[in-house]
């Protein structure tokens, strides 16, 4: 088993994290409870004067303003949080939306018909179109103003546009969509002497989260822990339940909630959950078995709505993975490539990449095969993994790829047949540039030396766990049991697939192991078993129960009790040629 210590200077196990998560520990106090004076200014931004006087234009002419709401969390709860405030705090109504049909991203051929069809004022592109420069210029001949308010990377500034985007200027880089739409919103409020934006950072929260922006950064931060606190929000209101920890529950209660909804929905279902957005507080209809047609309010039925998209899509990304018309290449590649006809799943591709990274632990490309223009091409998305984080820029410097847009970890690729050929040709028995260490732990208890698990590190460890986030990950560590009887190994559950390993008053336990694993920790004998595990305290029944959850072990030595004699050449246990009390020391 592969692992590197992370270096710390701190022996302390409190600090000892900070330090390896790169917090001064000057800066510990901050970063757990970060206070409003860690948000900066917005005149940091480029173009803030010039967005806002083009929004003061437009409403002081009472235009039409069109919102293109981007076909992700932070698509959503970008525009959301900007027509809320136009809404309730400038009193401005004069507002329409338009929705992406598929998971697309942008200025898009099916968003430049709707503005056509629609003929606003001003179009606002939140959370994304920054290099559609094409149809910056398009806009701008047919006199129709664009203001994009961004996090994506681009090239350069737009000479067609109005672009605010924290990749082009010296500022929180940290922030999403909706953060940037909020900085906008509080250089609003200077110069208008107003103190309207903070109220809607609830929708900036999730987003932030959703988006997976770094927290670490004691502003990004901020927005996510004061956004929680004050929730006003319907449709979060709904959703938000009171949880040890508010990032994990967004990122993976939440999250998929909105993007089911996004992913799987028809139009109407979409308009309902931005609606929900919205403060609309409309009722809808919906058929529950046992029950019937159920009346309930909006955010309700979005809820409901979303649990059965989510079944949907996992039934449709199983019968993707499970198609035998479905090619996976991943022997003798540093990648895997997964290769599908399904054309209805467009919109899962992203989800799909990130199961079989998962699977694999490799860089993972996910393609549709589709025609255009008469030509044989692969569209669809990326996934990078941890011991591989620039996946983007590796495709990108094969020269292959037609488009390679989005975040490093995450983006959508095209490739014409040709080229995809090239490039496994190519590519084939290469090896990624990949550290050989497979885990990066905060501490190694070796067993030597003393160095053995304590409870009140344990404690410690877990009074932190409701600050696991990106950036701020999830302590890991390396533990090495040694002479592990069998005895102290024990099967639990209905299936008998959990395992729990008691040494020194502190149970290790593994869920869903295999029979192989099963096997392996409970054949008779002693062992030494090296772990890497997280710290956790089990609260049962009033009583705390220190614990380490394993992540993955390796049985590095085993001695069958056949095999354990004494130093004088019998068992102590199966020789009873020697009379009681024998003591070979006494002469």
């Amino acid at each position: 088993m592969k692992y590197t210590v992370k270096n710390s200077t701190s022996n302390d196990i409190f600090y000892r994290i900070f330090e390896n998560r790169r917090i001064d520990l000057k800066d510990v106090d901050d970063f757990l409870k970060p206070q409003k004076n860690c948000v900066t200014t917005p005149l940091i931004y480029r173009n803030m004067e010039e967005g806002f006087d083009l929004l003061k234009h437009h409403i002081e002419n009472k235009s039409l303003i069109l919102f293109v709401v981007d076909a992700d969390t932070d698509g959503f709860c970008s525009s959301a949080t900007f027509i809320n405030y136009l809404r309730f705090s400038l009193k401005y109504t004069n507002v329409a939306y338009v929705f992406h049909e598929k998971k697309k991203h942008g200025l898009t051929k099916q968003i430049m018909s709707e503005i056509q069809r629609v003929q606003p004022d001003l179009v606002i592109v939140a959370d994304a179109g920054s290099g559609d420069y094409k149809q910056h210029k398009e806009l701008k001949e047919d006199g129709i103003d664009l203001l994009i308010i961004d996090h994506h990377e681009c090239e350069e500034y737009s000479s067609d546009a109005i672009v605010i985007n924290n990749q082009l200027s010296n500022g929180n880089y940290t922030l999403c969509g909706a953060g940037m739409v909020l900085k906008f919103l509080e250089y609003i409020d200077m110069r208008l002497l107003i103190n309207q934006s903070e109220y809607y950072q609830d929708l900036v929260a999730l987003a932030l989260v959703a988006d997976g922006m770094d927290m670490t950064e004691l502003e990004t931060r901020y927005y996510v822990l004061n956004g929680l606190r004050n929730i006003n929000n319907p449709f979060l209101k709904q959703v938000v339940k009171e949880v040890d920890n508010p990032y994990e529950f967004i990122a993976y209660g939440i999250a998929p909630v909105v993007n089911a909804i996004i992913r799987m929905g028809e139009m109407k279902d979409k308009k309902d959950l931005f609606e929900c957005m919205l403060y609309h507080n409309r009722k809808e209809t919906i058929n529950i078995r046992g029950k019937g047609i159920v009346e309930m309010p909006l955010a309700e039925y979005v809820v409901k709505l979303s649990e059965r998209m989510k079944s949907r899509q996992t039934r449709q990304i199983d019968k993707i993975l499970n198609s035998e018309d479905t090619i996976v290449i991943n022997e003798n590649y540093p990648f895997t490539i997964l290769i599908h006809t399904d054309g209805t799943a467009q919109s899962l591709s992203g989800l799909i990449a990130g199961k079989v990274a998962e699977k694999y632990n490799k860089p993972t490309l996910v393609l549709r095969e589709k025609i255009k223009d008469g030509m044989l091409v692969y569209g669809g998305s990326a996934r990078s993994i941890r011991t591989f984080p620039n996946f983007k820029d590796y495709l990108v410097g094969s020269n292959k790829f037609q488009k390679c847009e989005g975040h490093q970890s995450a983006f959508g690729v095209n490739i014409s047949a040709d080229k995809l050929q090239e490039f496994l040709d190519e590519y084939m028995f290469r090896q990624l540039p990949i550290s050989a260490t497979n885990h990066i732990v905060d501490k190694a208890y070796r067993g030597d030396r003393g160095e053995r698990v304590s409870a009140y590190e344990i404690a410690v460890v877990d009074g932190l766990k409701q600050h696991w986030s990106k950036g701020f990950e999830q302590a890991k560590f390396f533990i090495r049991l040694q002479d592990i009887n069998s005895t102290d190994i024990k099967t639990m559950g209905a299936d008998g697939r959990t395992i729990k390993i008691q040494d020194n008053g502190i149970s290790f336990i593994k869920f869903k192991c295999t029979e192989e694993e099963v096997n392996t920790l409970t054949r008779e004998g002693f062992k030494t078993i090296d772990i890497i595990g997280t710290f956790n305290i089990n609260r049962w029944n009033n009583r705390n129960y220190p614990q380490v959850k394993i992540e993955e072990f390796e049985v590095t030595s085993h001695m069958d009790f056949d095999d354990v004699n004494s130093p004088f050449g019998y068992s102590p246990v199966e020789d009873d040629t020697k009379p009681f009390g024998y003591n070979p020391f006494k002469l």
